[in-house]
């Protein structure tokens, strides 16, 4: 019976090893997953940091559009600018982002409204735009607190230069009115000649009958 017993005993203590330690286990608090943390905020840099982003700008999207290359798929918005505080911009810009959320796309820009735009140089004379940078919707105010923000006046977009005017043509205007006549063609100096010789053939025979 003792020995019965004592296995009984050894059994139980060693089923509740494993109970304990999993009980334990989960008592424990975990970190949260690296992913859970959204780094890309709206607005994640501060105003300082935004105050020395090289593009600052609102404008109207007239079309987004999507390019891939090596499997990253970068979204493309043509923006109509209205003004701009950084950047000396043209009138019409294109502003790229990454597509994903995960790589900090811009979200919820879509062609229509007027946004203000905060970024960085980007490819080709682009504009590269990320979500934690600061771009959002415009409003009535935006252009004022942008002004106060980094203190300089919004500037109008630099107007694209007109083409060169093509030189106008001379027309060419053809005779079509008739040939002179043979008359009309005998130049006066020919004239004068043919007079010439008429007085002298004159004068010749009058002398001629004289004699």
């Amino acid at each position: 019976m003792r020995a019965g017993t004592t296995r009984g005993r050894r059994g139980r203590r060693l089923l509740a090893t494993p109970l304990t330690v999993a009980a334990l286990s989960l008592s424990v608090p975990t970190a949260p997953a690296a992913h859970a943390v959204d780094a890309c905020t709206t607005e994640q840099l501060g105003r300082a940091e935004q105050a020395t982003l090289p593009y600052v700008f609102t404008g109207t999207v007239t079309d987004v559009a999507e390019a891939a290359e090596d499997g990253d798929v970068t979204r493309i918005y043509t923006v109509k600018v209205d003004r701009w505080w950084r950047g000396e911009l043209p009138e019409r810009i294109r502003v790229t982002s990454p597509a994903s959320a995960a790589d900090c796309g811009l979200r919820g820009v879509r062609k229509g409204p007027t946004y203000v735009f905060w970024g960085r140089e980007g490819a080709e004379g682009q504009v590269r735009a990320l979500s934690y940078e600061g771009t959002r919707r415009a409003d009535d105010d935006t252009a004022r607190q942008v002004t106060r923000q980094l203190g300089v006046p919004a500037q109008q977009p630099v107007a694209a230069e007109p083409a060169p005017e093509e030189p106008a043509l001379t027309p060419t205007v053809l005779d079509d009115s008739e040939p002179p006549s043979v008359v009309d063609s005998i130049t006066v100096p020919a004239v004068v000649v043919l007079v010439g010789l008429l007085v002298l053939g004159v004068g010749a025979l009058l002398g001629r009958r004289a004699r």
